[in-house]
């Protein structure tokens, strides 16, 4: 298949295809860490806002490539349907940000509810909602 989108990485893997490496903790939450890179930052010099979404993107599609059955994981592609974010501090090149993404619920169907934090350096938090569906 030829194309723009078989052109680019995949959300929730790196540029060779493989699923981001994160870890699933005791209450069945999924971790993933991302390094702000020169790239990422705007002209106010810090993370763009799109950033932030392709990072929400990429923590929701990895927590399903992490947990999902090996033959459910190219039959379905998870997306995320909504965003809300709430913006409570810079994050500059360099800095580390940590993601947790969970299940708020058991799916309906196709869709399941998911809640995302995400801590700066700083160690404070920038929230995002919304239900992902599969």
């Amino acid at each position: 298949m030829s194309g723009i989108v078989s052109d680019r990485r995949r959300i929730g893997c790196d540029e060779h295809g493989h699923p981001l490496v994160g870890e699933v903790d005791e209450h069945r939450r999924f971790h993933i860490r991302f390094r702000a890179r020169d790239a990422d930052i705007d002209e106010l010099g810090h993370v763009n806002n799109a950033v932030w979404v392709t990072w929400i993107q990429d923590v929701s599609v990895a927590h399903w490539l992490t947990a999902a059955r090996p033959q459910d994981r190219d039959r379905f592609v998870a997306v995320v349907l909504r965003h809300e974010v709430d913006y409570r501090g810079n994050v500059r090149a360099g800095d580390e940000v940590s993601a947790i993404t969970w299940v708020v619920r058991a799916p309906r169907g196709a869709r399941r509810d998911a809640v995302h934090t995400r801590l700066g350096a700083d160690g404070r938090s920038s929230n995002a909602s919304g239900p992902p569906s599969r």
